[in-house]
């Protein structure tokens, strides 16, 4: 790295018109290894300033093409911090920085200076950059640098002649926004021959698809090209696909584009082959790549079938994907895990839990392992804050066949999302000891299907025609007949709750489409995820018996069972205690008696 003593230097270094192939980050270390005493001078921060913000970043917080660098939360208070921070930039740094853009040459500087006038000064002071020397000047040296190959990556330069044509088109100048197609189109003959590098050669076409009409003169030149791309990867995917997969990703990349191509200009028909194309190359490349991985390719292409319409092969790739079920279970593999225990612990904790009549010791039993939602909530931040790598990767669940049902910690509902599905493996972790307990509740008498039944006495939950099948339930319980007791008492829950809400004066229906036809069941995870479900039940319950019954991020019972996509194996004695401790912990609820 050069030695810089003064801001003299590095000017004479950089503003240099042949000087090329650096970025903003290099001006910045730069400038960041002055010596101290030029670290006093206001010029080091508006200077430091002005190259330490990160460029195409529309997505912060801002809604400016500059954006931070980086954005942290304290953790003390949850404030968010940029650095660089756009309250930094003062109305004297912005006429620095305009008198920068008339006196840099070369042209990456005065990208820099006039992109951060044209984007700061109106935001901030609200004032219009004046057009010729600051709108036009930015979109020029934009120009100028993808042109003159400035850039040190090809893909920036292609970032620059999207935004000067973005920008070319908003100002409404008809030469600028063919001077930006032209050169455009240049940079993407001289640096987009090499097949395996979609970012690369399929950055003008994403934007021809986004401004068609300005690139007229090119359009076929340039599906030609990529007509030509994906017949040459197509063959490659074929012919090598049982040595290697890497053929196929690229050509779901080709097949993206002619799709969204096609699909802009009304000619969906055109899309149907390649996608089965791809098809084709995903299963020749499964042998090699195993079921796991043909399924999450079978799954994305699934999205593709119906992006563009084409949902009857969208259905039909679900028996591609069972087909591939057992192969993925097979690949999975088991990890164990070797927890040590404290029997004396154990012991005096069971012994306290034991105390008492049958009816105390099922009560104990049921507040015992329910689980509280705010200690949920602090497990899983520190969780977070303990590894915040993993928490940023998300996790796939998968159902008996090996079918992917849900993806945890993505979209709008990210954290809610992992909150069940930590709820749900806290649950799992605790089976042992949960199980343990309920064996020495049921050696010791304490635990019956007489105790338990006991418990309903008075409830308004459980209708008299509807014990006998919550007993034969408890009794397949206590015999071990999980199956059994699952089936029989996973709707008796179902039941119980909607009645429930029913006694609580909430709709549990709702009239069809056509009221004349009657009304139908609301589902019963929209009940229980509804505000009447915390006032009927507080947060704890609702929240567990949610995640237990029928939210696909948590356990999930009712509704596998309901479709029937559990296999004998599924139903074990850790399915079963849950299923029984949250019936029992509806028994809770007693019929008030209103004075009169």
């Amino acid at each position: 790295m050069e030695k810089f003593l003064s801001f003299k230097d590095i000017w004479q270094y950089y503003d240099d018109m042949n000087r090329k192939q650096f970025m903003a980050e290099d001006v910045s270390s730069a400038i960041n290894s002055l010596p101290e005493e030029c670290q006093s001078d206001k010029l080091f921060f508006f200077e430091s300033l002005a190259f330490g913000f990160s460029e195409n970043n529309d997505s912060n917080e801002w809604g400016t093409y500059y954006g931070p660098r980086f954005t942290f939360t304290k953790k003390d208070t949850g404030e968010e911090v940029y650095s660089p921070d756009i309250k930094q930039v003062t109305k004297e740094m912005m006429g620095h920085w305009e008198k920068r853009c008339s006196e840099a040459k070369n042209p990456l500087l005065k990208m820099r200076y006039t992109g951060l006038v044209l984007e700061f000064k109106k935001k901030l002071f609200n004032q219009e950059p004046d057009y010729k020397t600051v709108k036009l000047a930015h979109v020029n040296a934009l120009l100028e640098v993808v042109e003159k190959d400035y850039c040190k990556y090809e893909i920036i330069a292609f970032d620059f002649a999207e935004r000067a044509l973005y920008l070319a088109i908003g100002y409404r100048n008809k030469e600028l926004q063919e001077k930006a197609v032209e050169i455009y189109y240049d940079a993407h003959l001289r640096h987009s021959k090499e097949d395996m590098h979609p970012g690369v050669w399929g950055r003008i076409f994403q934007s021809l698809i986004k401004h068609r009409p300005y690139f007229s003169k090119y359009e076929k030149a340039l599906l030609d090209e990529q007509v030509a791309r994906y017949e040459r990867l197509y063959k490659l995917a074929v012919e090598e696909g049982r040595k290697t997969d890497r053929y196929v990703h690229v050509l779901s990349d080709q097949v993206d584009l002619l799709g969204d191509y096609y699909h802009s200009i009304g000619e969906t028909e055109k899309i149907e082959p390649y996608l089965d194309s791809l098809l084709e190359s995903i299963k020749t490349a499964i042998p090699v790549r195993g079921g796991m991985w043909g399924q999450g390719m079978i799954q994305q292409l699934q999205h593709r079938y119906r992006k563009y319409g084409f949902d009857k092969k969208a259905n039909q790739l679900f028996i591609e994907m069972s087909d591939l079920g057992a192969m993925t279970l097979g690949e999975l593999k088991t990890t164990e895990y070797s927890i040590p225990l404290d029997t004396e612990r154990i012991n005096a904790f069971l012994e306290e839990a034991l105390d008492g009549n049958d009816r105390d010791v099922l009560l104990y039993y049921l507040i015992q392992y329910l689980p509280r939602i705010d200690e949920e909530k602090k497990k899983l931040k520190a969780r977070a804050e303990q590894t915040p790598l993993l928490d940023l990767v998300s996790t796939f669940t998968i159902d008996s066949s090996g079918n992917t049902i849900s993806r945890v910690g993505v979209g709008p509902n990210a954290e809610r999302q992992k909150l069940y599905f930590s709820m749900y493996e806290n649950m799992r972790f605790s089976i042992p000891i949960m199980h343990l307990h309920v064996t020495r509740m049921k050696e010791e008498g304490k635990m019956t299907t007489e105790s338990m039944m006991k418990l309903f006495d008075n409830s308004p939950l459980i209708t008299d025609d509807h014990k006998e099948i919550v007993r034969r339930g408890l009794e397949a319980y206590m015999k071990e007949d999980y199956l059994v007791c699952c089936h029989l008492l996973v709707p008796q829950l179902e039941a119980a709750i909607r009645r429930l809400f029913a006694l609580n004066g909430a709709n549990i229906m709702r009239p069809k489409a056509n009221p004349a036809e009657g009304n139908e069941y609301l589902s019963l995870d929209s009940l229980l995820g509804s505000k009447d479900a915390l006032l009927f039940m507080k947060e704890d319950l609702a929240n567990y018996l949610r995640n237990v019954l029928t939210d696909q991020y948590g356990w999930n019972i009712r509704n596998q069972v309901s479709h029937g996509l559990l296999g004998t194996d599924n139903f074990n004695f850790g399915m079963a205690d849950r299923v029984v401790h949250a019936f029992l912990m509806l028994s809770t609820f007693k019929k008030k008696v209103v004075e009169k």
